[in-house]
């Protein structure tokens, strides 16, 4: 081999590519001989080591340039890349996520170590930064002396041994070539997740949050996988928190936790040390958790209704959440409220006493039974969430409360100056419903709750408001439920702001009005200060207390009504209720107010719905929906996994379906699982005030 490739050494590659080939045909033949009979034949596609062509000024590969071999895996429309070069096939920009693996095959330099010259590692870091949904990847160097693979993910790059041509290790180069065809996979608690893709990667900070979804294709079981470092003692917050929700039964519209386990390392211990930028090296454990239900992005909706639907369920389950589990999420954002939610079906099924009534009950003739109300949204991502102390005084200093947490455009103004800010406007008084919507939710929730949050003289949202311009006195902050309320605001407005109706042609008007809106909202930074003189202004106050006109500019003609309805929500949102002279006599009286004005518009327009183009908008890049890291070209019904179609109750399936337009619950995890969470070693009659 080396001989050969001294004397192609002016262009290698096409011996590295047909050797490499012939490897990946037998590999493919093998793992195909050895599947299950059933599912013999439907093998996924092999690796193709083709020729690569690509611009050097391209990212990734500017200032480095691209590889002369890559491996991907055959697709329908392969041959679209194909072209020309100095006599030779090659294909020129094939799309990253379609690239298994880069090859460098350099033997234009005198000397025989890959080592010390290879540009492999770089090519796997570069790749891995460009595809983070990759776990990891793989890179291989070649040159007349032999050759040496290289792998990159979130720890570093990793290198082999240089193999010689005339060791007799050619089959350590096969192994390369069959791990490619291997899929990553996740075990917890005993139990394996196969085909691993990453969904989100965080920063390089002391937690390292990672998420992935296992599973082949949409038509196969799914998980949430979601990695995180913590304590070893103490572990992380999320699982407890999880746990203590659900213990008395499953809260509609929030995620559950199915597993979780600590993952090992060498020798067995659970111990990793890991470098952050403010605290050195700190030994810390990877706590992994399996949770049970997805969704997709607020932004991937198909309806302006399905939106307000979803928010509307938002704000009911967090109510019910602050005031049944005594639990405050603190980080409400676009990425922690998703809608079109699934679940998985659990064996030992049982929803919590009282299950709250959702948007879908208020509408329809009659209230759903509780293990029928499946919510429009779910509420995740609990790291920061707190449980509130039992005492039935809202005003007694907490210093769980008094931390400062949340998502920079959309936490509260308070939360992000760390203080109470004082009214420079007048309260308004609690919306009142229409006949058709009073008659609606008096049917759903009673007369007595709709008459517990109407005002009486004097009072505006339960509370009696202090003079405007009054002098300031000291309040010390505390994490209220409006703040809460406040971020489920700017995820709306920031939602609503880049939808793109159908029909819809960008205005010169309206695009100038939308970039400049947008900019205030994803500018917004947090700058937590102990001096008020150098507290700045939060910028996003500008798009609370703009006039009608104004507010209205950004936002298309077909959507000016639900742009009224985000201006009238501004009214409520922007009163800084905490100084108020007499605060609100209920907690929740912020979440009551917006339910009440969405009601009303999801009144005017159930028949005139607003439809949106779901994969595009106006202004920011449109998320991934979450099946989309599936490649359809792998799925075949032979290979779908069989499955059990009973419900947790033993009903056959299709018996007793939730009524049109509610939303389904197919199975995600592998076989109904059992949730070993409930009973009363998780209830917390006086908890203590958690550490912070």
């Amino acid at each position: 081999m080396s001989e050969k490739l001294d004397k192609d050494r002016d262009d290698p590659t096409l011996l590295v590519a047909e050797l490499l080939n012939l490897l990946s045909e037998a590999a493919h033949e093998y793992l195909d001989a050895n599947r299950p009979d059933r599912l013999q034949g439907s093998a996924p596609k092999r690796i193709l080591f083709v020729l690569y062509d690509a611009d050097y000024e391209h990212a990734p590969w500017k200032g480095l340039g691209p590889p002369r071999v890559v491996g991907v895996q055959e697709f329908d429309k392969l041959d679209e890349y194909r072209v020309i070069v100095e006599g030779n096939v090659s294909y020129m920009d094939v799309p990253l996520h379609r690239i298994e693996t880069l090859v460098e095959a350099k033997t234009l330099y005198d000397g025989d170590d890959c080592e010390d010259v290879s540009r492999a590692p770089y090519y796997s870091s570069v790749f891995l930064e460009a595809c983070p949904d990759r776990i990891g990847f793989y890179s291989l160097s070649i040159n007349k002396g032999g050759w040496s693979v290289h792998y990159a993910d979130s720890t570093g790059i990793t290198g082999s041994p240089t193999y010689r041509w005339n060791s007799g290790q050619l089959g350590e180069l096969a192994n390369y070539v069959y791990s490619l065809r291997a899929t990553q996979k996740i075990r917890v608690d005993d139990e394996e997740f196969p085909i691993v893709r990453t969904l989100i990667t965080g920063h390089m900070g002391r937690k390292r949050t990672t998420i992935y979804i296992a599973g082949r294709n949409t038509r196969e079981y799914l998980a949430i996988v979601k990695d995180q470092y913590g304590r070893l003692q103490r572990g992380v917050d999320e699982p407890k928190i999880l746990k203590h929700i659900h213990c008395q039964g499953f809260v509609p519209g929030v995620v559950r936790l199915a597993r979780q386990d600590l993952v090992e390392f060498f020798d067995g211990q659970p111990l990793a040390f890991i470098a952050t930028v403010n605290h050195g090296y700190n030994a810390c454990a990877k706590h992994r958790m399996v949770l049970a239900d997805m969704g997709e992005s607020l932004l991937r909706a198909k309806s302006i209704n399905d939106i307000l639907m979803a928010v509307y369920d938002a704000l009911e389950v967090h109510r019910t959440l602050a005031a049944r589990a005594k639990v405050l999420h603190r980080d409400i954002s676009i990425g922690n409220i998703l809608m079109y939610p699934t679940f998985a079906p659990c064996a030992n099924y049982r929803v919590m006493d009282g299950a709250p009534l959702l948007i879908d009950d208020v509408l329809a003739a009659e209230p759903r039974a509780p293990e029928r109300r499946v919510a429009r949204c779910l509420l995740i991502d609990f790291d920061l969430a707190i449980k509130l102390l039992d005492t039935g005084d809202i005003s007694r200093p907490s210093k769980a409360l008094s931390g400062l947490a949340g998502t920079p455009s959309f936490i509260s103004r308070a939360a992000a100056a760390g203080r109470v800010l004082f009214t420079k406007h007048y309260p308004l008084k609690m919306p009142l419903l229409s006949h058709e919507a009073k008659e609606l939710y008096v049917r759903a929730y009673g007369k007595e709750r709709y008459d517990k949050y109407c005002d009486r003289k004097g009072k505006y949202h339960g509370g009696v408001p202090a003079n405007v311009g009054a002098a300031q006195r000291f309040i010390p902050y505390q994490h209220r439920w409006e703040y809460d309320v406040e971020s489920v605001y700017w995820t709306l407005y920031l939602v609503l702001l880049s939808v793109l109706p159908r029909g819809f042609s960008e205005t010169e008007e309206t695009d100038y009005a939308l970039q400049r809106y947008w900019e205030i909202l994803m500018g917004h930074q947090v700058h937590w200060s102990d001096s008020c003189e150098n507290m700045p202004q939060d910028t996003r106050s500008a798009l609370l207390d703009c006039d009608l006109n104004a507010f209205l500019k950004p936002f298309p003609p077909i959507m000016q009504d639900v742009a009224r309805l985000l201006y009238d929500m501004a009214q409520h949102v922007r009163i800084p209720y905490a100084s108020m002279a007499e605060l609100p006599e209920f907690e929740d009286h912020l979440h009551e107010a917006l339910q009440r004005l969405i009601l009303e518009y999801l009144l005017r327009h159930r028949d005139d719905p607003i439809f949106l183009r779901s994969t595009e908008l106006r202004i920011g890049d449109p998320p991934s929906v979450v099946t989309e890291c599936f490649d359809p070209d792998c799925a075949s019904e032979s290979d779908v996994m069989i499955i059990d179609n009973t419900d947790p109750e033993g009903k056959p399936d299709g018996a007793d379906e939730p009524e049109e337009g509610t939303p389904k619950v197919p199975p995600l995890l592998t076989g109904s699982w059992i949730y070993p969470y409930f009973g009363s070693e998780y209830i917390i009659e006086d908890p203590e005030e958690p550490e912070v």
